[in-house]
């Protein structure tokens, strides 16, 4: 199963964007359709900024990062070029998203 990933930005989390979207299509991938299994995931993502849309800029920084690293998926990139700088990405797989973490500005990852 993939990690559930997201980036946080300070303690209480990033802002959302200035429309208050959830991002719809990624939610398939962290949610299951039950509104108790789904709870807990969903207070979680209140506190994390969701990115509709990539700019170039952050792609060719995950592009770069996944060089460096020499490993991770383009999604674990994104998500760690996201959490620069300061940032910290929660997830259950923390092999691939450290080592992309090694060459990001001050990016910690958390196992949860």
């Amino acid at each position: 199963m993939r990690a559930r990933l997201a980036a946080a930005r300070g303690v209480r989390g990033a802002p959302r964007d200035r429309s208050g979207a959830r991002g719809p299509r990624r939610a398939t991938e962290w949610l299951r359709g039950e509104s108790l299994r789904d709870a807990r995931t969903h207070r979680f993502l209140r506190t994390c900024e969701i990115v509709d849309g990539i700019p170039f800029a952050l792609a060719r920084r995950a592009a770069e990062l996944r060089t460096r690293a020499r490993r991770g998926s383009a999604v674990d990139a994104l998500v760690v070029a996201l959490a620069e700088p300061d940032g910290v990405v929660l997830t259950s797989d923390v092999g691939d998203l450290t080592a992309l973490a090694a060459h990001a500005d001050h990016v910690r990852v958390e196992r949860v």
